[in-house]
């Protein structure tokens, strides 16, 4: 785990534990600053990525959260939920072309795996 500043991988994990028990809570701005701070101490950790784009789109940024979900799948492109989470804000947006071909993508990766929300 790459690690910057004095941060332990004790106190990464407990960021993201705190920032999902956040969002749970419907405390989006907060479970987003959250994983902030969680993704400048590993900044390329994909599943932390994704929920942050999954905590920006509850808010209505779709735009933002596809922004994301899509650093997500550069991390790592098998990463279903996060084909998946991309697919449903780029139907927000009305990009619906993009998001079936992003909804195909997902079931491709995995086929007999629901995505994660």
């Amino acid at each position: 785990m790459a690690k910057r500043g004095l941060a332990t991988p004790d106190e990464f994990r407990a960021l993201v534990a705190g920032a999902m028990t956040l969002f749970q809570a419907g405390r989006l701005a907060e479970a987003e600053s959250a994983y902030r701070a969680a993704l400048a101490i590993v900044p390329a950790d994909p599943a932390v990525t994704h929920n942050l784009g999954v905590a920006i789109a509850a808010q209505g940024r779709h735009r933002a959260a596809i922004g994301c979900f899509e650093a997500a799948l550069r991390a790592d492109p098998t990463f279903v939920s996060a084909h998946y989470n991309r697919a449903v804000a780029l139907t927000r947006l009305g990009e619906t072309a993009e998001a079936i071909a992003a909804f195909v993508r997902s079931v491709e990766e995995n086929p007999r795996a629901p995505p994660r929300p």
